[in-house]
């Protein structure tokens, strides 16, 4: 959720712009952030959510998982064997050269 890697900075985060647009479209959206442990209503966005645990087996239970900032924390190598479909707009996992 954070706007840049290893930061508690919501400030401009597309992160929230993402989830918002994925809502309104009806999807169910969690999330999942080491230095933002929940989100709270701010200025633009209404959102009212804790950050779920990454785990073994809890990933797959997802239809897709969107890696939108690339925090040096995650176990990227756990992501991808447990995540059914993977959007790395970090190039994350560094799948793309």
């Amino acid at each position: 959720m954070a706007y840049k890697p290893d930061v508690d900075d919501l400030r401009e985060s597309p992160a929230l712009k993402i989830m918002e647009l994925l809502m309104n479209e009806g999807a169910e959206v969690d999330h999942n952030d080491p230095y933002i442990p929940e989100l709270r209503p701010m200025r633009k966005y209404n959102f009212s959510a804790r950050s779920v645990d990454l785990t073994f087996g809890s990933l797959s239970s997802y239809d897709a998982v969107i890696v939108l900032t690339n925090h040096s924390y995650y176990d990227y190598k756990l992501i991808r064997e447990e995540s059914k479909i993977i959007i790395d707009t970090r190039n994350a996992l560094g799948l793309r050269e």
